[in-house]
C-alpha cells in the first residue's frame, strides 16, 4: 500500500495523493446527514454529477453539517 502525501490543506479540507496518481480529499469535520424521504408510496432520490467517478450518481438527499450545528434542529416533521 502506498503512503498518501499531503498536497494542500485549506479551510478544513486536505488533499492527498498516492503513488498511483489517485487523489483523496478529507474534511476536518466530516459530519453529514442523509434523509430517507418518502412521498406517498415512493422514496425520493436525487441524481447528481460526482466528479471523482465522473458519473451521474443516484443517491439519497443529504449534505454536510457545519461544526456546532444540530442536524435535527433543521428537520421538519
Amino acid at each position: 500500500m502506498n503512503a498518501k502525501h499531503l498536497v494542500a490543506s485549506r479551510n478544513g479540507v486536505s488533499v492527498y495523493s498516492d503513488g498511483h496518481g489517485k487523489v483523496y480529499f478529507t474534511k476536518d469535520h466530516p459530519e453529514s446527514v442523509v434523509v430517507l424521504a418518502k412521498q406517498e408510496d415512493e422514496f425520493l432520490l436525487i441524481q447528481q454529477q460526482r466528479n471523482p467517478v465522473n458519473e451521474l450518481v443516484i443517491q439519497l438527499p443529504g449534505g454536510g453539517v457545519h461544526q456546532g450545528e444540530d442536524p435535527e434542529s433543521r428537520c421538519e416533521a
